[in-house]
């Protein structure tokens, strides 16, 4: 998923404009094997839309799929993919709505399931960051601020068929680091995080 929360398990507040508008959020999401996908809305109000399009602006022509978040169900969406193929994802507050908060959760074949660790250096200096027992395809990543992204991404690493991801980065004293571990695409992993710096 790429947008502006980073992928899966991350909440989001947004105010809707006007009376009878919705504010929404678009997600990017390239499937990078074919299978099935759920998008799954959690803690929305009632009203609150989910739909995945093939273009952007979304229109009823290039909607694939929609769901409406009803007082009884949370909206979710289980959507076949084509690898390779690039699929839009909207997510759209209750009409007239002050504030809306909600988390979107997204499984499938090539979604990585993740755990965020806050570290704060009493002292500053070299870090080093290494996993102990992870399977292959696993990440770690440090980043500057949470959700992670690119843009604020420090370091990272990958276990590979002969090295446990790793990595190193300098760290300020005082400052808060973000700290990701992304198991491999629709798998689950058990590790230890070990830690060498100041």
């Amino acid at each position: 998923i790429a947008g502006p929360m980073s992928a899966t398990n991350e909440s989001f507040n947004f105010t809707l404009d006007g009376p009878g508008a919705r504010r929404d959020v678009w997600y990017r999401y390239t499937a990078v094997v074919a299978g099935i996908v759920t998008f799954q809305l959690n803690g929305s109000t009632s009203d609150a839309v989910l739909s995945i399009h093939s273009g952007c602006p979304g229109t009823a022509a290039n909607e694939l799929a929609g769901q409406k978040t009803t007082s009884g169900n949370q909206a979710q969406i289980v959507q076949p993919v084509t690898a390779g193929t690039t699929y839009l994802v909207r997510v759209a507050g209750p009409k007239d709505a002050v504030n809306e908060s909600f988390t979107l959760t997204v499984s499938g074949p090539n979604t990585r399931k993740d755990v965020w660790v806050a570290y704060m250096p009493g002292a500053g200096g070299l870090t080093s960051m290494t996993l102990q027992g992870s399977s292959l395809g696993t990440i770690l990543s440090a980043h500057s601020a949470s959700p992670g992204t690119v843009a604020n991404s420090l370091a990272g690493g990958l276990t590979t068929l002969v090295n446990q991801a790793s990595m190193t980065f300098t760290a300020t004293a005082g400052d808060t680091y973000f700290i990701r571990l992304a198991v491999p695409f629709g798998g689950t992993d058990q590790f230890n995080l070990r830690l060498a710096g100041p």
